[in-house]
């Protein structure tokens, strides 16, 4: 499963879909969107913070992280830095 379409600004996922996780889903993504920011949140975090690292290779995309619960503040500030990041490495 591969989005082609370039409307795509950001990807938000939770880590443990059963099938296809986040990581996983990003991983895809990042071979057509190697731009794409990611923002990953999960309820089990320990040892995860590494998850704001780029994608290897191809992809030079910034990522974030986001631990459950978070407040609806913490969300914002996130998705700002992404979608900034991105606006700033174009």
């Amino acid at each position: 499963m591969i989005v082609q379409e370039p409307w795509l600004d950001l990807l938000i996922s939770d880590l443990t879909h059963p099938g296809l996780g986040g990581e996983k889903l990003s991983k895809c993504l990042a071979a057509a969107h190697s731009q794409l920011p990611v923002l990953l949140v999960s309820a089990f975090h320990p040892g995860l913070e590494s998850l704001r690292e780029p994608l290897p290779a191809h992809s030079q995309a910034p990522r974030g992280f986001l631990a459950k619960p978070f407040t609806a503040e913490a969300m914002q500030a996130e998705v700002g830095r992404l979608i900034v990041g991105r606006a700033g490495g174009a």
